[in-house]
């Protein structure tokens, strides 16, 4: 026996409540659509793939075949740069910001191309002159340490660059601070 009511049954019986077969059809379609998004998903996947990975697979192919040129057209590789030379700076004494007794030595060198400077006693004074300068800027604890030292080298080359391009390096030989 069912719990139905006579209400349900009349309705039943006449034809006003929905059918059970509506929902499947329905869960059907939902279905349906869905298979449907992922096939396109996964069609339209394989086809950027095909097409980025057949561009990388011919550039690969292209980088591998080795290209062949007569012996007089290959060009020679370019002359070595010219030899470095290195100038010794004078020892810079100065007072350091903060705090504003501390003072500090600094021997230092420069390495540079030598075709490019004419005068290099010059260059030595004004990189002399901008060392000082950064010095009397910088506070005692950004140099402490191995860290700080090598940050100090690293502003200090970079400002010699900064006076002339054809500075490579700048050596610290020495740091004291009293």
């Amino acid at each position: 026996m069912t719990d139905t009511s006579a209400d349900a049954l009349i309705a039943q019986a006449t034809g006003a409540l929905p059918d059970q077969s509506k929902k499947k059809g329905g869960m059907v379609a939902t279905i349906g659509v869905i298979v449907g998004l992922t096939l396109v998903a996964v069609g339209g996947g394989a086809a950027v793939g095909w097409t980025v990975g057949g561009q990388a697979l011919r550039k690969a192919e292209a980088l591998a075949k080795p290209k062949e040129e007569p012996a007089a057209e290959k060009e020679a590789p370019p002359p070595p740069p010219g030899p470095d030379a290195i100038v010794k700076l004078q020892p810079i004494l100065t007072n350091v910001a903060t705090p504003s007794s501390m003072v500090i030595r600094l021997q230092a060198s420069i390495v540079y191309r030598k075709a490019d400077v004419p005068d290099p006693a010059v260059l030595a004074a004004e990189v002399e002159g901008d060392t000082l300068a950064f010095l009397r800027t910088v506070d005692i604890v950004q140099i402490e340490g191995t860290r700080g030292l090598l940050h100090l080298k690293e502003d200090l080359t970079e400002r010699a660059k900064l006076r002339s391009p054809a500075i490579k390096d700048y050596l610290i030989e020495s740091l004291v601070a009293q």
